[in-house]
């Protein structure tokens, strides 16, 4: 006991909880002091997501936004893969169905849609999202480096054991910039 009522202050004995204190203090400390090591392995985020049934990903650094049961306002038009404008904090965008951008069958309404960064502002619809991915940089741009499997497809990683082929928003932009054949006339009865 310390003399004058005061409170007796224990040495840092090598060892002692006071001394494990003080070196987890100090290392805590030291932690937000010291720069931190930047990654040593760049990497690229993917959106996973099902268009027509089939796995495909999405490179995340080209989207703006990701949006469920988003409302969408149908407009006229001739073109079967346009659903309509939707707006999106002051922003009005098209929205296309991208299973039938990519050349799918029709199908029910898709629940999901992207906007993505294009020449302007683009609403991609899609059927499914199935979460996010990340990988080494390499592996996926060595992905892409692969032979063309489809117009606005191209390259596949594996993500969970399962590959799934990396969409080009570039190209499919690209195929929503072509004009769509007409629809045959209807026949009268």
């Amino acid at each position: 006991m310390a003399v004058g009522g005061g409170s007796a202050v224990s040495a840092a004995v090598p060892g002692s909880r006071v001394d494990t204190a003080a070196l987890l203090r100090r290392s805590f400390d030291r932690s937000f002091a010291e720069a931190q090591a930047a990654p040593s392995v760049a990497h690229a985020d993917l959106l996973t997501i099902q268009v027509g049934g089939d796995l495909h990903l999405l490179r995340l650094s080209e989207i703006s936004s990701l949006h469920a049961d988003h409302a969408v306002v149908p407009v006229p038009s001739d073109d079967p893969r346009f659903l309509g404008i939707g707006g999106f904090r002051n922003v009005l965008a098209p929205i296309f169905d991208l299973r039938l951008v990519l050349g799918y069958r029709p199908g029910p309404r898709p629940r999901w849609l992207v906007l993505a960064h294009g020449p302007a502002p683009v609403g991609l619809a899609f059927d499914r999202f199935d979460g996010h991915a990340r990988v080494a940089a390499d592996v996926l741009d060595a992905a892409l480096a692969e032979q063309e499997t489809a117009e606005a497809v191209r390259g596949a990683v594996s993500i969970g054991g399962l590959a799934r082929p990396v969409i080009q928003l570039s190209a499919v932009f690209a195929l929503i910039a072509r004009p769509t054949p007409p629809a045959p006339p209807a026949k009268e009865r």
